[in-house]
């Protein structure tokens, strides 16, 4: 399933995808499965993930893919990716 970051926070390593069939409910995302060279995203960001089980009404998105990192501006959000 294919999906754009709509909200990560990366202090606490968590946010949100809204998939492109929008028939599907928003995902949570977890820092824990993103890719081990990525620590966070940034939102605008395009990813591929599985859908997993529902936790407060929305499924988890697993074995995230990142496809096309969104630009960061120039705030300079900083970070380890």
């Amino acid at each position: 399933m294919l999906g754009t970051v709509s909200f990560y926070n990366r202090a606490r390593g968590w946010g949100f995808c809204v998939p492109d069939d929008r028939t599907q409910p928003d995902a949570f995302v977890h820092v824990k499965h993103l890719p081990l060279d990525h620590r966070f995203l940034n939102e605008g960001d395009r990813i591929s993930f599985e859908p997993g089980s529902v936790c407060k009404g929305r499924p988890e998105a697993l074995k995230i893919q990142i496809i096309d990192e969104a630009s960061t501006g120039a705030s300079g959000s900083g970070g380890v990716r």
